[in-house]
């Protein structure tokens, strides 16, 4: 199990470093945008109703085999690499940290700081149960259960 206090503690140290850079000859300090939980939830909700709405649509085309490398964005939800990316674009690390719930209060103070952000996706992904938004196989998919047959009725005479 990570060490919850190491953990901080390392985020911690990365964040004042960040802070202490300068900007510019003039060795100004800045502050890094650091959006609110709601601004978050908004824009992280709108690209995960593109992502899912795009999985839908492969899975009802059957553009995903079971051995193809994709991203899982839950545990029965796949799309493809190409498609993940092209719609994050530069937010994949931070789509991930929210959708597997690393984003609070307390972590979105390193919302622009990518190490801390892709060290929270790898600890939610190492600690998780299976069904986290990774990059993965979709060993999963079974296109068998949506197909609708009815057994033929047999007749005797």
């Amino acid at each position: 199990m990570v060490n919850e206090r190491q953990t901080d503690t390392c985020a911690d140290v990365m964040y004042r470093r960040e802070r202490q850079r300068g900007c510019g000859e003039a060795g100004l300090d800045f502050a890094p945008f650091i959006p609110s939980q709601d601004e978050v939830d908004q824009q992280m909700s709108a690209l995960d109703d593109k992502l899912v709405s795009k999985a839908q649509e492969q899975y009802a085309n059957r553009e995903i085999y079971p051995l193809d490398e994709c991203y899982q964005l839950d545990g029965s939800t796949f799309i493809s690499a190409e498609a993940f990316e092209e719609i994050l674009g530069d937010e994949q690390t931070h789509y991930m940290a929210w959708k597997n719930g690393c984003i609070d209060k307390l972590s979105i103070d390193y919302w622009e700081m990518p190490d801390v952000m892709a060290y929270l996706v790898e600890r939610s992904i190492a600690e998780g149960d299976g069904g986290e938004c990774c990059y993965t196989d979709a060993q999963p998919i079974d296109y068998a259960e949506d197909v609708r047959t009815r057994p033929a009725r047999c007749w005797s005479a």
